[in-house]
């Protein structure tokens, strides 16, 4: 599975109105990051992870949604525990000058934080459609229209883009296992390593800018136009249900600052 690939279901968190998704997850990173307190983020990982197990969302797919970042927080919290001036640590009766007390609990800090917003993103991808998304997106910057901001333009770029990513990640899967079974080998290091995916990556290319190439042809056959009022087959409506989640979520982060 795609980490942030959208799981069709028919749960609470699903049926939520995007925009009230994309301005909760707005809220909730504010509140990770805003607050004071020293882990404010670690309370929240088991209540997302219960927020997936509610949209049934299986936990193998939360933790490859984490695993693409974990070397990113290995390092910052080894930067932060060598570089943060403080108290030595002492371990076995020895202290160890290059590490601080302070530093690693800055290192944790930063990475539970980091480890809250991937979540949190990661629950927002898994239960919203692309077409959702950046429905809710148009729906929120329809104001910056006044401005003359190209809105359903970069609506439109970012649904073709959630919608071919996972697509490209398919091919490349399937290319790769083609090129396994003809007898190609990946491994190796350096530029001769690097070298042998190109026999990938040239194919991969060729084929999103073809897929592009047919998309274009497409939005032109069916009369796309540009800065032309729209309608949509499902109009977005909020709920009390909404309303309640909403306030919910604000009044959360309200206590979190």
């Amino acid at each position: 599975m795609t980490p942030g690939r959208y799981i069709p279901n028919n749960t609470p968190l699903h049926r939520l109105d995007p925009r009230v998704k994309i301005v909760s997850v707005a809220c909730l990173i504010t509140a990770v990051f805003g607050t004071r307190f020293f882990f404010a983020a670690l309370p929240m990982i088991p209540i997302l992870l219960g927020l997936g197990r509610l949209a049934q969302i299986p936990y193998l797919a939360l933790w490859k949604s984490l695993w693409p970042v974990l070397p990113f927080l290995a390092i910052t919290s080894l930067l932060n525990a060598f570089l943060t001036p403080g108290q030595s640590i002492g371990l076995f009766s020895y202290k160890i000058e290059a590490i601080t007390v302070e530093g690693i609990y800055r290192g944790l800090q930063i990475s539970t934080r980091l480890c809250a917003v991937v979540l949190i993103v990661a629950l927002l991808t898994m239960t919203t459609s692309p077409l959702e998304l950046s429905d809710g997106l148009q729906a929120l910057f329809r104001p910056f229209c006044y401005l003359y901001l190209p809105v359903n333009e970069f609506a439109l770029a970012l649904t073709i883009a959630l919608r071919f990513v996972p697509t490209l990640f398919d091919e490349a899967d399937r290319l790769h296992k083609a090129q396994i079974a003809r007898g190609a080998d990946f491994s190796g290091k350096g530029l001769g390593g690097i070298a042998k995916w190109l026999p990938l990556l040239v194919p991969l290319f060729v084929s999103a800018f073809s897929r592009a190439d047919r998309l274009a042809i497409s939005l032109e056959l069916r009369g796309y136009q540009e800065n032309s009022t729209r309608t949509h087959f499902r109009p977005l409506s909020l709920t009390r249900y909404d309303a309640l989640v909403l306030f919910g979520v604000l009044f959360l982060m309200l206590c979190a600052l």
